[in-house]
């Protein structure tokens, strides 16, 4: 989970840092460009691909796009802390990188071109074994002089390392076939001839010109066991650097000054802050991969009733849940994370792979991190008290220099995450606050409008008796005190959840619209000059909707057009009949005007609410509301519109099966 020696480094020359720097320079980072620049420095690009996979992808013409997405996804704060970290390492070996470089990219590019004219469909994959083939000779610290490797460790070291980044498997066979004798290239991946012929072009010696008995992955020297890369395809090497051992885990044998630290840990800071929760997530995993080279740890805090528990960070929910659910507390006696708590201290606990002791719950945590112990290192926090839980197999030292900077990263990282948890908590609470007074602010309304309903409810109940002349008085108050009775169950919503409507889900269409005529007709059209028509087939017309529904579908509508006509125009609403809906049998409705028609900038956006153009208390939502209301119930709407023509909307309902 965590290598105390940190990434593994290669020589650079100090102008592409310079370069880059530059780059960073600008309000706005030209990510293209630094990626064109990343591309062609070997170390750098092996870096950023070993921290960002390939995952086996194959490189037709895309090196460039890949690094580019992998330094936007790094952002601008952490590129700077990348260059800090390396540029010290990496420039102390300048001539020797400048002469390595310079050789990489003429092979890289001569591989390039020999994959173009040999019709090799991805050519930036042989433009990257060319530009990796002297990673040996750019190691640092070297164990040894590259000279000194045999040509099958050179190969295997190569492989390793190229494995590491999660290039395609023939580009890793390339490598460890690049000492082999030429009737083993015929037979091999064309990606082998291009490198060998890559490096043969450019005076580039392959070792296996001149000896025979070279076979691929052969070599005299016996390998060594250990290595400090981990490869599922190579067998890694031991010509991979390590630092300096004093001890189980070492100390590098530098330390970053004050004023380097301070001036990372300040990127560092900007580098987490203004994120979203996953941005912050994927961001902290890549700074420790690329910086650190390690794992992401747990993240333990005490919250306010100084019970353990565990962030949101490194995609570990299932962890997370598994933690939370052992319910510590600060004061556990056993627990070494909760004793780190307490006392600030870096602490540590091994040999908890067997059975457990009395730590039970660190015995779980090891277990959860396959690892035989756990280091706890306290946390720089502003608002809680936290620990990282680092799973390691043996002591580390907490006063490194990776370590110090995986602890800042953490420590920047948390900070970020506790201030979104709480910004969370702060703006759900201002939501149930508002809707808490939204609620008895609409009570409140609901009281007072359900009086003046109440009392014209009762006084129409007796118009009848009152004008007992009048024959259809009846009807028109049964319509008129359900209209009545539908706005107060309107008014009842006001402030509560959507439910569903408990109302029988199908009305007779053609009875619908009569009784919205004889009700809306004269007070909407009549009274304004505007000639109203309704036209039926007279079939029956069961729709799968609920009468309110359509109710309000049609009320949106007709109103509409009632302020859009002016007098002597004609409204017309048309019951055809049913029609076949892909493969469902729909009703048919149209509503038709021949008014101005609608603008075309509000036609394109028909169903989205809008500014209203007719001023007043108009708020431009009423086809936005049918759009919603047809929608979840499986209904469409086609609307034309001309210019001075007038509009028509076509409505298709699902029809009632008959059974």
């Amino acid at each position: 989970m965590f290598d105390p020696r940190g990434p593994i480094r290669f020589a650079t020359p100090p102008e592409q840092f310079q370069t880059l720097f530059g780059l960073l320079d600008a309000p706005t980072p030209d990510w293209d460009r630094m990626a064109a620049e990343i591309v062609r420095t070997p170390g750098l690009l092996h870096r950023l691909l070993c921290a960002l996979p390939l995952e086996g992808e194959r490189l037709a013409a895309n090196l460039a796009d890949e690094a580019s997405e992998r330094l936007r996804r790094l952002g601008p704060e952490l590129m700077q802390v990348w260059l800090l970290t390396e540029i010290d390492r990496c420039c102390s070996h300048a001539d020797q990188a400048r002469e390595c470089h310079s050789r990489a990219l003429e092979v890289a590019e001569r591989a390039r071109q020999l994959a173009y004219e040999r019709a090799y469909d991805y050519p930036d994959e042989a433009y990257l074994s060319g530009l990796w083939h002297v990673l040996p000779e750019l190691l640092l610290p070297p164990d040894r002089p590259s000279g000194q490797m045999s040509p099958a460790q050179r190969a295997e070291t190569l492989a390793a390392l190229a494995s590491g980044c999660g290039v395609a498997a023939p580009l890793v066979d390339a490598y460890l076939f690049c000492e082999a004798m030429a009737e083993q290239r015929e037979g091999a991946h064309p990606l082998v001839g291009l490198l060998w012929e890559a490096l043969a072009d450019r005076g580039v010696p392959n070792a296996a010109a001149d000896r025979p008995d070279a076979t691929p992955g052969g070599g005299s020297e016996a390998m060594p066991a250990e290595s400090g890369i981990e490869s599922s395809q190579t067998t890694p090497t031991s010509d991979l650097p390590s630092a300096p051992q004093a001890g189980p885990l070492a100390k590098t044998t530098t330390r970053s000054n004050t004023l380097q630290f301070s001036a990372l840990r300040g990127w560092i800071r900007v580098a987490f802050r203004g994120l979203s929760h996953g941005a912050l997530d994927e961001r902290f995993t890549i700074a420790l991969r690329l910086l650190c080279h390690a794992g992401t740890p747990l993240i333990i805090y005490a919250d306010e009733n100084d019970h353990l528990r565990m962030l949101e960070l490194g995609g570990r929910p299932a962890l997370r849940e598994y933690f939370d659910e052992l319910d510590q507390h600060v004061d556990h006696e056993t627990s070494i994370i909760a004793l780190a708590l307490r006392n600030s201290t870096p602490t540590s606990r091994f040999e908890l792979r067997g059975r457990p002791g009395r730590a039970v719950s660190d015995w779980h945590v090891a277990r959860w991190l396959q690892r035989d112990g756990i280091v706890c290192v306290p946390l720089r926090l502003e608002s809680h008290r936290a620990v990282a839980v680092i799973g390691s197999d043996s002591q580390t030292d907490t006063g490194s220099d990776i370590c110090r900077l995986c602890i800042e990263l953490a420590s920047e990282a948390a900070n970020a995450c506790l201030e979104l948890q709480h910004q969370a908590r702060l703006q759900a609470r201002i939501r149930a606050e508002l809707q808490q007074r939204f609620e008895q602010h609409a009570r409140k309304i609901v009281h007072e409008a359900n009086n003046p309903l109440t009392v014209l409810k009762s006084y129409l109940s007796v118009m009848p008796e009152r004008h007992p002349e009048a024959g259809t008085l009846n009807d028109e108050v049964r319509l008129l005190q359900d209209e009545l009775d539908r706005l107060g169950a309107l008014l009842r919503q006001i402030g509560q959840p959507a439910l569903e409507v408990n109302e029988a889900p199908r009305c007779d269409v053609t009875q619908l619209v009569r009784d919205m005529q004889a009700l809306y007709a004269e007070s909407l059209f009549g009274r304004r000059g505007i000639h109203f028509e309704l036209r039926s087939s007279g079939a029956v017309t069961l729709a799968a909707m609920p009468e309110s529904v359509l109710k309000q579908v049609m009320i949106n509508l007709w109103r509409n057009a009632a302020e859009a006509l002016q007098p002597g125009k004609r409204f017309s609403v048309v019951l055809p009949g049913f029609v076949l809906v892909n493969g469902i049998r729909c009703i048919e409705i149209r509503v038709i005007d021949n008014g101005p028609g609608l603008p075309a900038e509000r036609f394109d956006q028909l169903l989205t609410p809008a500014t209203s153009g007719k001023g007043g208390t108009h708020q431009g939502l009423g086809l936005s509301i049918v759009g919603e209301l047809l929608g979840k119930w499986n209904a469409s709407m086609l609307c034309r519109s001309h210019p001075g023509s007038g509009t028509s909307f076509q409505l298709l309902v699902p029809a009632v099966e008959s059974s």
